[in-house]
């Protein structure tokens, strides 16, 4: 929960972080969120998440994010991937 008075700098700060993000894994989240928008199904949607992270993280982006990380530098996103 956010005061309204720091509304503004909550969303910003929020959306900062989404500038960061790979293309192709932003676009993965997005695509989960919308299938499984409504569903009651727990485990199905921890099993999908599961499986989108695994798919992700071996991906060249997600090795180009984790060694980003582990260098300590910033990612170099492209989207050929």
């Amino acid at each position: 929960m956010v005061a309204a008075d720091a509304l503004d700098a909550a969303v910003a700060a929020q959306l900062r972080l989404l500038e960061k993000a790979g293309p192709v894994a932003a676009a993965s989240a997005k695509q989960l969120v919308r299938q499984v928008q409504g569903s009651t199904d727990r485990d199905g949607l921890d099993l999908a998440n599961a499986a989108l992270i695994a798919r992700l993280r071996v991906s060249p982006e997600g090795q180009e994010g984790l060694g980003a990380f582990l260098e300590k530098r910033a990612p170099v996103w492209t989207t050929g991937h």
